[in-house]
């Protein structure tokens, strides 16, 4: 059989639920893994910080307010 040339594979339907599964998992530890790298970069939480202020003193523009600016 040459695999190069099919389109449909059929798998069995808990193989497919565990790939299902698997990928809802990693998308998960990929997210804590990117929480926890970001919470331990002190240059991240520096900047953070510096746009937290920024916010706070009215240095930002809302989004509405920057795609009307940008013309979107």
């Amino acid at each position: 059989m040459n695999y190069a040339t099919k389109t449909n594979v059929t798998i069995p339907r808990a193989l497919f639920q565990s790939l299902v599964t698997m990928s809802s998992e990693w998308d998960a530890v990929q997210d804590r893994l990117e929480n926890f790298l970001l919470s331990s970069d002190e240059q991240f939480i520096k900047k953070m910080a510096r746009a937290r202020q920024q916010h706070l003193s009215g240095k930002t523009k809302s989004l509405s307010v920057l795609k009307r600016e940008l013309g979107f």
